[in-house]
């Protein structure tokens, strides 16, 4: 049997790769086929902070608890967006144990999204 030589790295294809992450978003189930079909709208209003804000927020896990929304009502989407997305838009209180950041509708909805299964939801969720 030959001995394998060293891995060789993949070609430069000219494309940077671009550093992304996961976030989610726990919104109620009636609103779910609203945002399948449709995307993201920017809500105003109190959620997940004291204060007034515009945009959708998403954290890099499911805030089901937080969210105040039950299991059974729940529905939540995964969406993966490049880190860039993120900066300069993350809310997140110090002692929290996750990261949380309000991002522009219009902007989230250029990303692809999916509704996680209830199972999918329940090992995500700590």
């Amino acid at each position: 049997m030959r001995a394998l030589g060293p891995v060789q790295p993949a070609p430069f294809s000219g494309v940077p790769a671009i550093a992304s992450i996961k976030v989610y978003h726990v919104a109620r189930a009636e609103e779910a086929s609203d945002i399948e079909a449709h995307g993201f709208r920017e809500p105003s209003g109190r959620y997940l902070a004291d204060s007034l804000n515009d945009g959708v927020w998403v954290a890099d896990r499911p805030l089901l608890a937080e969210s105040g929304v039950e299991i059974g009502l729940a529905a939540c989407f995964e969406i993966q967006v490049p880190d860039r997305v993120l900066m300069g838009r993350e809310r997140s209180e110090q002692g929290q144990e996750y990261r949380k950041f309000l991002v522009p509708a219009l902007l989230l909805n250029r990303y692809p999204r999916r509704r996680l299964t209830l199972y999918e939801l329940l090992i995500q969720v700590p």
